[in-house]
């Protein structure tokens, strides 16, 4: 026999917020890797090719050691990492992006997509309904499967998921969608934990 799991949830502005930080987050570590070694590669050219490559010595009339000294030393720290600054400042400019798409507005405005949505899952497909609209997903059609602690993403997309809150299901409900998510690695990328 199928098994097969019918949940009807509610996401609140809450929920939505961490919602959308988990489909944020779960981009590939690959591409976040590819951009932080880029970023890191370009402050360590900076720190080598610095217009001062020799440190000024001079010697101490007190000692027999000589002493370094650069008073800009400070600038050229700072030139080094400024792709490291624009790197942080170009992830919050995109997390102040992602928060200005409103979680409560998008609720008030689309309230038909978060409140009393019907899910149902089985080995076949996915499908969501909801007033007035009805997806329906076969699994080849899915990008992938992520768990995450408080979620299950349903990529339709590689940014778009569907979001199924945890709390809101059932102790057995849980162990079956695991069970069924288990059993479609071989359709689509499912990734549990």
């Amino acid at each position: 026999m199928q098994k097969e799991v019918l949940t009807t949830q509610t996401i609140d502005v809450e929920t939505l917020k961490k919602a959308k930080k988990a489909v944020l987050f779960s981009v590939k570590p690959k591409l976040w890797m590819l951009y932080i070694g880029i970023i890191s590669l370009v402050a360590v050219i900076n720190i080598y090719t610095s217009s001062d490559n020799e440190q000024p010595f001079y010697e101490d009339n007190n000692t027999d050691t000589y002493t370094e000294t650069d008073p800009d030393i400070w600038v050229d720290v700072i030139i080094a990492l400024i792709p490291v600054i624009a790197f942080v400042v170009i992830f919050i400019v995109l997390m102040r992006v992602f928060r200005k798409m409103n979680s409560k507005e998008l609720i008030k405005t689309r309230a038909r997509y978060f409140t009393n949505v019907t899910y149902t899952i089985n080995n076949a497909f996915f499908k969501k309904q909801g007033e007035g609209f009805e997806n329906t997903y076969q699994w080849e059609e899915i990008h992938r499967v992520k768990e995450t602690p408080k979620f299950y993403l349903i990529f339709s997309e590689k940014m778009q998921a569907h979001v199924i809150d945890k709390a809101q299901l059932d102790p057995w409900q849980t162990e079956d969608i695991k069970e069924i998510f288990d059993s479609l690695k071989s359709k689509v990328k499912v990734s549990l934990k």
